[in-house]
């Protein structure tokens, strides 16, 4: 009873095994942090931060329940990221253990990612600072490394994991990091991975690709196990019960299957030692056995009720070959029907999954180099009101620089002085500098770009579509310029300690103060304001920056003088550095790192937005392709099963010349209602979105039109290859039985 379907589907259970341990580990080592197995995962917010990390509220994926949770002392202090980072290097250090921070890398979000560890000689960090990470799939992955001291600028929020050590030391460390990061200003969040939590939570695409693949090694088994019912009839005749038969049967197969299985793990080992060079290969090979031992039990479970089918009538007609063809197509059906329906449910998923990751790389090319700029975050609770006149002074020297961009959103009511003596009008206004005009396209009229504030005036940019009230916007603005303007001149007059005492004098008003130049801007022509929804449970990524239409936009420029200090402290998170990591540097140099909380990238929702949608779309593709596959086999299995099991009646009908569809009739019909209605429903609800779908707002993710030809074609392509296998196999067997007689 040697049969090549049997190490077929061993063959299978083993590929399908190598596929799915190597996506969960990638599923682990391209998650927001660098956590694996039995390792401690962390979330760290601080109190009041406007930019925390996104979902940081909810249980992440693969983890048990906070084992040690805190929230930050209401009367905390927040101490700078630099002596926060240090205190949570020295406790990793003391219980042995590598601190870890995980994030996007801005340059290479599809494919790259920053790891920040903590060093100390012998440990985890410092091996991955020297050699590098072990990345599992660095074409889909790559981690730079670098020591956790340079994450002081990006702050102490975030995802972190405690790895190294043993499983002690890190459940001591996590418990004095929650009792120690409290009083600092932060709340943090600890969990312990699991693995299986991790199968239990793994992502929906996943989890279908799995159960697709489970159903074809049960199908293969079943289908195996019915085609030998003539071999279980003669043990049967020797007196074997269906125990010793189901033993002899694997015994039988067992060579040839091992041979199959180490020929497909011999391949993965070299593609694995290609990839990575066996970096991770004990998380592979604990990942590997966990899913083949899956696969093999249900195998079995298939195996064994095949046997007992196939046995479970007369002798004779096993001898002859028969099967008992009622129970095992319901039993095909069993197989047949969920697959259909998983399949169908792919379709939209894999849909969704492409325009998601299409949506987040038009995201990403619309950041641009914006994408890299970053923002300081907030000032430190203790920060002195010398700590915020020092930075205000640094930040003036580094605008006078053109090194910050200025990208202030704010309205017409809201910069309006003296409300009796301006226009009552309305509308958005964005408020830039040079700097911005150069990273970003503003046209005029004539479709001429602005690339620059004109030296020692202000830009007034008046949307094409407002050239009706430009009078009135014109009178608005220019009383703002001009409060601005005296504001600053009082600051150069008496300083900046001094200059809150003198703030209501009034003998700058009557100055002329500079002049503006209006330009009438190119009509529908948006601004990038560069804001971004500070929510730490805002996932979606179309908060994460803006595109305004018919904003009226005021440049000012150092040159100008009407850049006041208090009015850049004002707009603190609305002035934007180029060079982050120049600028943190000078900050460090200039003594004022302590005194803000971080300088954070606006874009890194986005960042972490690619690689989930990236994530989904492989998944997405693999349970496509799995779903198909399953049906395809399927359809080979009930039609071989059908012919099989009725071969007198097929052949006698054959033989009188009955057309086809008479022969199998049963088939054809229960084929035909089956993906019938699945076909029309499928028409049915997507004729329903199709209705409301608007192609330009894009009502949903996908297209309901592409996803109902998908239906069609699947179901289509699943009949006739099931119609198309019987119609082989039918005269396959009535050219045995002419020979035989």
């Amino acid at each position: 009873m040697n049969n090549r379907l049997f190490s077929m589907t061993i063959a299978f259970a083993v590929l399908f095994s190598v596929i799915f341990s190597f996506m969960l580990v990638a599923q682990e080592d391209t998650a927001p942090a660098i956590a694996h197995y039995d390792d401690v995962y962390l979330e760290i917010v601080a109190a009041g931060s406007l930019d925390s990390t996104p979902g940081a509220e909810e249980e992440p994926v693969g983890m048990l329940k906070p084992f040690a949770q805190s929230l930050a002392s209401q009367d905390a202090d927040h101490v700078s990221a630099a002596q926060a980072i240090d205190t949570m290097s020295r406790i990793a250090k003391d219980n042995g253990v590598t601190l870890v921070l995980t994030v996007p890398d801005a340059k290479r979000p599809h494919t790259g990612r920053i790891a920040y560890v903590s060093t100390y000689p012998g440990s985890l960090g410092e091996t991955w600072l020297r050699d590098g990470y072990p990345d599992v799939l660095p074409r889909l992955m790559t981690t730079r490394v670098k020591p956790v001291s340079d994450s002081g600028r990006l702050g102490v929020g975030g995802s972190y994991a405690l790895v190294g050590g043993n499983s002690a030391s890190r459940s001591k460390a996590a418990h004095q990091l929650v009792s120690k990061l409290p009083a600092m200003g932060y709340s943090m969040t600890a969990w312990r991975m699991n693995i299986a939590r991790t199968f239990l939570n793994l992502p929906e695409q996943l989890c279908i690709a799995a159960l697709l693949s489970l159903l074809l090694c049960a199908l293969l088994a079943l289908l195996f196990a019915m085609l030998n019912a003539k071999g279980y009839a003669v043990y049967q005749l020797h007196g074997y019960a269906r125990r010793q038969i189901w033993v002899r049967d694997v015994w039988a197969n067992l060579c040839a299957s091992l041979m199959a299985a180490a020929g497909i793990i011999v391949l993965a080992a070299c593609a694995y030692a290609a990839i990575d060079g066996f970096a991770q290969w004990q998380r592979m090979l604990r990942a590997f056995a966990a899913v083949l031992a899956v696969f093999l039990l249900v195998i079995a479970l298939f195996h064994v009720g095949g046997m007992r089918l196939a046995t479970l009538q007369p002798v004779l007609s096993g001898l002859k070959g028969h099967i008992p063809v009622g129970r095992a197509t319901l039993d095909m059906y069993v197989i047949r029907v969920p697959a259909a329906l998983v399949s169908m449910a792919t379709v939209s998923a894999l849909m969704t999954a492409g325009v998601s990751v299409g949506q987040a790389r038009q995201r990403l090319a619309y950041w641009g180099d914006n994408g890299s700029v970053a923002y300081v975050e907030g000032f430190r609770g203790s920060a002195t009101d010398a700590d915020m006149g020092a930075y205000l002074q640094w930040v003036a020297h580094e605008n006078q620089a053109g090194k910050v961009i200025r990208a202030y959103k704010t309205r017409l009511s809201d910069i309006r002085g003296d409300t009796s003596s301006t226009p009552a009008v309305s509308g958005n206004v964005l408020i830039v500098n040079t700097a911005y005009l150069r990273r970003n396209v503003i046209k005029d009229s004539s479709g001429t770009r602005i690339r620059a504030v004109p030296d020692g005036k202000v830009l007034l940019v008046m949307p094409q579509e407002r050239s009706g009230d430009a009078d009135a916007i014109g009178q608005v603005v220019s009383a703002y310029v001009h409060e601005q303007w005296a504001q600053t001149q009082l600051i150069h007059k008496y300083g900046w300690q001094e200059y809150l005492e003198h703030e209501q004098d009034t003998e700058f008003n009557d100055a002329p103060g500079p002049g503006i130049e209006t330009v009438t801007g190119l009509k529908g022509q948006t601004a990038f304001d560069y804001r971004f929804t500070q929510n730490s449970n805002a996932g979606d990524i179309g908060d994460v920056g803006h595109a305004q239409t018919g904003t009226i936009i005021i440049g000012i420029d150092p040159s100008s003088d009407v850049d006041n200090l208090n009015e850049l402290g004002s707009e603190s998170m609305s002035l934007f550095f180029s060079d982050p990591d120049q600028a943190w540097k000078e900050l460090k140099q200039a003594g004022l790192d302590t005194a803000i909380t971080a300088m954070s990238t606006p874009a890194k929702l986005t960042l972490n937005e690619i690689a989930e949608a990236q994530r989904s779309l492989y998944q997405a593709v693999a349970s496509f392709i799995l779903g198909v596959l399953v049906l395809v086999m399927s359809g080979v299995a009930l039609a071989r099963t059908h012919v099989r099991g009725r071969a007198q009646e097929v052949f006698a009908r054959y033989i009188h010349g009955w057309a086809f569809i008479r022969i199998h009739a049963p088939l054809v019909i229960t084929e035909t209602v089956l993906f019938g209605a699945i076909m029309l429903n499928g028409i049915h609800r997507y004729v329903q979105l199709l209705q409301y779908y608007d192609p330009v707002s894009r009502t949903y993710d996908f297209n309901p039109a592409v996803s109902m030809v998908e239906v069609v074609v699947i179901c289509v392509i699943s009949v006739v290859v099931c119609m198309a296998v019987t119609a082989h196999d039918t005269k396959m067997l009535c050219e045995r039985h002419a020979r035989a007689e």
